[in-house]
């Protein structure tokens, strides 16, 4: 079951939040994750995301759909114009989630995630998933591509359909969060079962 380290609170602010301080250096939304499961709480201007794909993703200005189709081929993504553009409309983007983002290890005093993403093995995995369907008679439905792993899969699809996520990680995000080989995320917002369940775990 989640331990503490390894669920990672998200939220999204209109005002800067008095308490922490604004990150200055840019970084990626996955990085800036991978300094919360580190166990510190970080705050953001979403201006300061540096990864084209995560300010797509998270509804940001950003390059036209046909300049970020090109882009994708550099992020491993579709290997053509087309399936790029087919990959991006399929994506849900919100219109504003900002402009101030926290990331932070869950629980901390004072700040409540809209979106709490846990990072643990398959097995592990597979026995929340177990309690979330014992408890709920509910099936979860994952959104997976191996690409634009925290900051769409894990971040702007569950807070925009208010719905559970698997996620396998990407290139990007493994890394950058420290993940091991064995290790797979699930992203769930807040309202929703599981959510109540991954915050148990972590009290």
């Amino acid at each position: 079951m989640p331990e503490r380290g390894h669920l990672i609170g998200v939220a999204f602010r209109a005002e800067p939040h008095p308490d922490f301080p604004l990150a200055r250096r840019k970084a990626t939304h996955c990085a800036f994750m991978g300094r919360a499961r580190a166990g510190e709480a970080v705050q953001v201007d979403m201006d300061r995301l540096s990864c084209p794909l995560a300010r797509y993703n998270l509804g940001m200005p950003s390059p036209s759909t046909k300049g970020m189709a090109r882009a994708l081929r550099v992020f491993g993504g579709p290997r053509t114009a087309d399936g790029g553009m087919k990959y991006l409309g399929s994506a849900v983007r919100p219109g504003s989630l900002g402009p101030y983002v926290l990331y932070f290890p869950h629980p901390t005093e004072g700040l409540d995630p809209q979106v709490l993403v846990w990072v643990g093995s398959a097995g592990e995995m597979s026995r929340l998933v177990h309690e979330h369907t014992r408890r709920t008679g509910e099936r979860l439905e994952a959104s997976i591509s191996g690409l634009g792993a925290a900051c769409g899969e894990c971040t702007s699809y569950p807070l925009l359909t208010g719905k559970v996520n698997v996620s396998l990680g990407c290139k990007g995000c493994r890394p950058a969060m420290d993940m091991d080989e064995s290790e797979l995320l699930l992203a769930a917002p807040a309202g929703t079962a599981m959510f109540d369940l991954l915050a148990e775990k972590a009290s």
